[in-house]
């Protein structure tokens, strides 16, 4: 081939490149709550941030140490929801905790429920006290969860343990930016509390530092179409947990 054809095939590929990346749809057809999907195995360890995007609810100064366990709200009933115990440490690795339902030393209680319109990889997380305060429709304040993908790595810290690592998207992400699509509306965060706008894209791993786990996430994402540019690193390495749950 000459060198005036080979520049001419780099030119073409590249334009095809830039034309497939403006003809993706947002939200992309393969990004969903993950089937099967198994509530016992998800919530059977605690799980460790290794990447997410900010949010007004988890700012980047409270990003180090991010780390979620989870617990059934009856132990009968897989389907009942679910206690969030976050945790987080403030400015640095050990600094302040932060965190919900006791995790951190904060009092607010967080839970998960079950979309009624999707499987049970489909969430609504929100404050338990607006079950209460608004019996029918604290749904519609709730933010949803999405575990759009689990897998596993061959790294299981506990034996019979099904998840090694797991994507969560805070919803559709239907804005399209330079980088594929987001959760975020491009003129500003989202609360992560407003269904329509949702918001938040997390990489969760067992292990406490997994840049194997975190890898494939990362391809995984950029394979589902998400705009990965935005995820921002959470420090592991050290971190003692100090009064998480």
């Amino acid at each position: 081939m000459s060198s005036v054809s080979s520049a001419l095939a780099v030119i073409l590929v590249a334009a095809l490149a830039v034309s497939a990346a403006s003809a993706q749809t947002c939200p992309p057809s393969d990004v969903a709550p993950v089937q099967p999907f198994s509530i016992a195995s998800y919530i059977s360890a605690p799980w460790y941030v290794q990447k997410q995007l900010p949010l007004s609810f988890q700012p980047v100064s409270e990003l180090f140490c991010v780390r979620a366990t989870y617990t059934l709200m009856d132990p009968k009933n897989a389907s009942s929801g679910l206690n969030i115990y976050n945790y987080a440490n403030k400015d640095k690795v050990n600094g302040p905790a932060v965190g919900s339902s006791g995790s951190g030393g904060s009092s607010l209680k967080l839970v998960a429920v079950l979309d009624p319109s999707g499987p049970d990889s489909k969430l609504l997380v929100g404050p338990a006290f607006l079950q209460k305060l608004m019996p029918f429709s604290y749904k519609n304040s709730y933010g949803p969860y999405w575990v759009i993908a689990t897998g596993q790595t061959g790294n299981s810290t506990s034996k019979g343990q099904h998840y090694d690592y797991a994507i969560i998207s805070g919803g559709a992400p239907m804005y399209k930016t330079q980088g594929g699509c987001s959760t975020l509306n491009p003129s500003g965060h989202g609360l992560g509390m407003d269904k329509n706008s949702g918001g938040g894209l997390w990489f969760f791993t067992r292990k406490q530092v997994d840049p194997n786990a975190t890898a494939i996430m990362l391809q995984k994402a950029k394979d589902l179409g998400l705009d990965t540019s935005g995820l921002l690193n959470v420090p592991q390495a050290g971190c003692k947990y100090t009064g998480a749950v």
